[in-house]
């Protein structure tokens, strides 16, 4: 009777060091995937922060284009600032 006890013991403590084990693998699996997950959105947020830098500057390029049209029809730098948004410090340093 002891033996089968200990027998029924041993194979409880083999399910429990298997179960254990399955429980660790389970979490470096999903720590895994979540450092994969982290880098993927911080090159999507990277990516996205640097489409928003490009975007602002091809604005104020096409603002700096029509400020050297309107300045070379004869438009002052005030009313050029005026419409465009530009400041005059800006139009001045980018269009001379």
């Amino acid at each position: 009777m002891a033996v089968k006890e200990n027998e029924k013991i041993a194979r409880a403590e083999k399910l429990r060091e298997e179960a254990v084990a399955n429980e660790q693998a389970k979490r470096m699996l999903w720590l895994k995937e979540k450092a994969r997950f982290d880098e993927m959105m911080n090159k999507r947020g990277a990516y996205l922060k640097g489409e928003k830098k490009g975007e602002k500057k091809g604005r104020i390029e096409g603002k700096m284009e029509i400020a050297k049209k309107m300045l070379d029809r004869g438009m002052t730098i005030e009313e050029i600032a005026d419409i465009t948004g530009l400041s005059e410090k800006e139009i001045t340093k980018k269009v001379s």
